[in-house]
């Protein structure tokens, strides 16, 4: 049996807001492994600082300016990007909407934060309604919203039609692309629309193994396209050599064809 796969952690919103408001406010081969290490740990001491940063600016905001329902929110995403702080975060995005209602960005936010809480997504999904009530443009919650109704027990069809929607907003949504493939593969009448939106989600991100190895599983399912398949589950794991359900369904694929 083939396993789809997806990314190892889905951010339902990036926070990039909350860093661009900071920055308002052989041994040729050892040399390189070192070199890429050096780059790997100065992006993570950057991102370190940039949380640092982030947490001690809107907290002293926070502290000396508790009305500012933007302060509050922008705390409340900087303590989201520590899965213990998740309950204090949760706690400025309310402040923040008791201060500003009609704030869509908080909501779609709290929903984030809900939405990773068992036994709260319900409240997850009337946030990123709200969200979308207030601001219907907003893509990014059109996203996050179908995200959480994919994993919601016979919501997949209002799922599909939140991604579309998504992407309609934004036809370079590379995540919805492929969120909405995933989804529409599960209906076989509907795969042609699965492929098309895997092939769109590669066309935007070449270097997406998970879409690779997606797109592989469900032309490896449709007579005279299994070399197809082979070629996209060996290009997943040229991308990511450790990817393991690429490798077992490429050894799959090639055990039922006695090899090449």
């Amino acid at each position: 049996m083939m396993s789809f796969g997806s990314p190892n952690s889905v951010r339902l919103r990036p926070l990039s807001r909350v860093k661009n408001a900071v920055l308002r406010g052989g041994r040729r081969s050892l040399a390189v492994l070192m070199a890429a290490a050096l780059g790997l740990g100065l992006l993570t001491a950057r991102r370190n600082e940039d949380y640092r940063s982030a947490l001690a600016i809107w907290s002293d905001t926070a502290l000396h300016r508790p009305e500012s329902w933007r302060a509050q929110s922008l705390l409340g995403a900087a303590l989201a990007e520590d899965p213990s702080r998740l309950p204090e975060a949760i706690s400025h995005y309310e402040e923040a909407l008791r201060l500003k209602p009609d704030y869509p960005e908080a909501h779609n936010d709290l929903a984030n934060a809900l939405a990773k809480i068992p036994g709260r997504v319900p409240e997850a999904i009337s946030h990123y309604e709200e969200a979308l009530r207030l601001r219907p443009d907003f893509a990014e919650a059109h996203f996050n919203l179908g995200y959480t109704l994919t994993k919601t027990p016979g919501r997949l069809p209002d799922a599909i039609a939140q991604f579309e929607e998504a992407i309609r907003l934004k036809p370079d949504y590379a995540e919805a692309h492929f969120y909405v493939a995933n989804a529409l593969a599960r209906d076989p009448g509907r795969v042609p629309e699965a492929i098309s939106h895997y092939e769109d989600a590669l066309r935007i991100n070449p270097d997406s193994a998970e879409a690779h190895n997606n797109l592989a599983v469900v032309l490896a399912g449709i007579p005279g396209r299994m070399p197809e398949a082979i070629a996209h589950f060996k290009e997943a794991l040229r991308i990511k050599p450790d990817y393991a359900d690429a490798r077992t369904n490429l050894e799959n694929v090639l055990g039922d064809r006695g090899g090449l």
